[in-house]
């Protein structure tokens, strides 16, 4: 059979099948036999699928690992020159940090020495008035411009930042809380639905809603 022939079949059955009614343990039966001819025709569809689903999968999985396996030396010596420019640079904004910190504090120190000596030369003149004036004046230090790295070319240095969850409870009791926002956490479903099916929604638990779904499983 081939794929024109099972649309076909699957059209003509589908057809049959929205204008039946389930009325009476008759019809229920052959309803049943209906879901026998559904399970036989997606059967079909397996053996003429499979193949080439499998066969697919191969070779993507061969291109993925042939792929992984050519990039690998690549990988590493990008994560490897990659760390070493970064700890340069790290190393240089450290530095231009300081510099400027130490350079902006000298400049402030002057500026200040200044501004002392004209306060005490309008004090030793008797303009006590004016001497406090001066000392008033906030002082302002312009910008100092120190010796900074250059990138190459092409090169950005971006941030990322991630979360390492280091006490569950305290988490839990923050958002409880208030103190942080609830779309942090996440309900564990497997851990609920393994709950639902164990305790078969008898547990209680607060906040959480047990539901019992039934699905037909034939046979033949």
């Amino acid at each position: 059979m081939d794929e024109q022939e099972i649309q076909e079949q699957a059209m003509v059955l589908r057809s049959e099948i929205e204008r039946f009614q389930v009325v009476d343990q008759e019809t229920y039966n052959l309803a049943n036999s209906f879901g026998v001819k559904i399970k036989q025709g997606l059967k079909l569809i397996a053996e003429y699928c499979d193949p080439i689903i499998e066969a697919t999968n191969k070779a993507h999985k061969a291109a993925i690992e042939q792929k992984k396996k050519l990039s690998a030396p690549f990988e590493e010596a990008k994560r490897i020159i990659d760390q070493k420019q970064i700890a340069w640079w790290r190393k240089e904004q450290e530095r231009v940090a300081e510099e400027r910190r130490k350079a902006e504090a000298e400049a402030r120190k002057k500026a200040e020495d200044l501004r002392l000596e004209q306060a005490k030369k309008l004090q030793d003149a008797g303009l006590v008035k004016e001497a406090e004036e001066t000392l008033d004046v906030p002082i302002t230090v312009k910008k100092v411009e120190v010796s900074e790295p250059v990138r190459a070319g092409g090169e950005t240095y971006r941030e990322t930042w991630s979360a390492e969850v280091t006490d569950l409870l305290a988490l839990v009791k923050a958002v409880a809380a208030g103190a942080v926002s609830l779309n942090v956490i996440e309900a564990n479903m497997p851990a609920l639905n393994a709950l639902a099916r164990e305790t078969k929604g008898e547990a209680v638990v607060p906040g959480v809603k047990f539901v019992k779904n039934c699905t037909i499983v034939r046979k033949y």
